[in-house]
């Protein structure tokens, strides 16, 4: 169960404008882990057909920073700094899954990695990513 700081934060990001435009909506984050769920539908397309490069990025970013920011202590802020992004099969239409896991903790790095599954559990995308804690 996602305690309720991160009950809080799922709330606000879910809210946001980017979240909104693309449909994205976390679900679980807590101890270094993320979980988030989006319906790729015609307006995530490139002209192939097939999801645009652009939303597994956008999914897998989110994902890794929400894992990394639930290990963080209350009160720290941090923003993704880099990501190295692997495609692996092209989704079409209908429900994926993004999920993070924070994998390195440092003073003012943190390091996760996610997927991007489908309901069976077939790997869209995954990445690495990189974190910065913000100062106050």
């Amino acid at each position: 169960m996602t305690d309720e700081r991160m009950q809080k934060a799922i709330k606000i990001v879910n809210a946001s404008g980017f979240f909104q435009l693309l449909g994205m909506e976390f679900f679980e984050a807590e101890g270094g882990k993320s979980r988030m769920r989006m319906t790729v539908g015609e307006k995530h397309l490139n002209p192939m057909g097939i999801a645009h490069g652009g939303v597994y990025c956008a999914a897998l970013d989110a994902a890794i920073w929400f894992a990394c920011f639930s290990s963080l202590e209350p009160g720290k802020n941090m923003t993704s700094v880099e990501m190295k992004v692997n495609y692996l099969v092209p989704a079409r239409p209908g429900e994926i899954f993004a999920e993070g896991c924070a994998i390195y903790r440092g003073k003012s790095i943190l390091v996760g990695e996610a997927s991007v599954v489908d309901a069976t559990g077939l790997m869209f995308a995954k990445a690495v990513g990189t974190c910065m804690v913000l100062p106050r």
